[in-house]
């Protein structure tokens, strides 16, 4: 049996919480073997990385970004100064 794509579109956002199932999905999801493997697929993979994002200090990897940015960031060349001809 083939996954119906009106679900298999809906799962990312159901995985996410930003979406729900209807009581039809849930039904078939409860007796479709095939949208139940995919259904597990996508819940894993709405969670892959999630312990690492946790355990982050966004503030100190923030800076480290932008003082990696700004240390690459040439700095513009001066023009050279030139003496205006009326000063002298």
């Amino acid at each position: 049996m083939t996954v119906p794509s009106h679900l298999s579109d809906r799962m990312p956002a159901v995985a996410r919480a930003v979406g729900s199932w209807t009581v039809e999905d849930e039904a078939h999801l409860s007796r479709c073997e095939d949208c139940r493997a995919e259904w597990d697929v996508v819940q894993l993979g709405a969670t892959v990385g999630l312990d690492v994002a946790a355990g982050l200090d966004v503030d100190r990897v923030a800076a480290l970004v932008m003082a990696d940015r700004v240390r690459r960031t040439p700095t513009p060349k001066a023009l050279p100064l030139r003496r205006a001809s009326w000063l002298v």
